[in-house]
């Protein structure tokens, strides 16, 4: 029985655990600063998939709250 095991260079390992910090990260503020029920899924995912930048979510929400007459 052979054993493989994938060797990927440092610089993709560690782009790949900054993309997962980044996603946690998202999710615990969207979650914390309960506009996740504001906030369309399918635009919170998109923004993970360009690279989980924060601003994103956070410009969006922004706009949201504005648009309702909260802020």
């Amino acid at each position: 029985m052979e054993i493989v095991t994938k060797v990927m260079p440092l610089s993709q390992y560690v782009a790949d655990r900054r993309r997962r910090w980044r996603f946690w990260l998202d999710l615990i503020w969207a979650w914390s600063g309960g506009l996740c029920l504001e906030m369309e899924i399918v635009y919170f995912w998109s923004s993970i998939d360009r690279s989980g930048i924060l601003l994103d979510l956070l410009i969006y929400d922004f706009g949201l709250l504005k648009k309702r007459n909260i802020i």
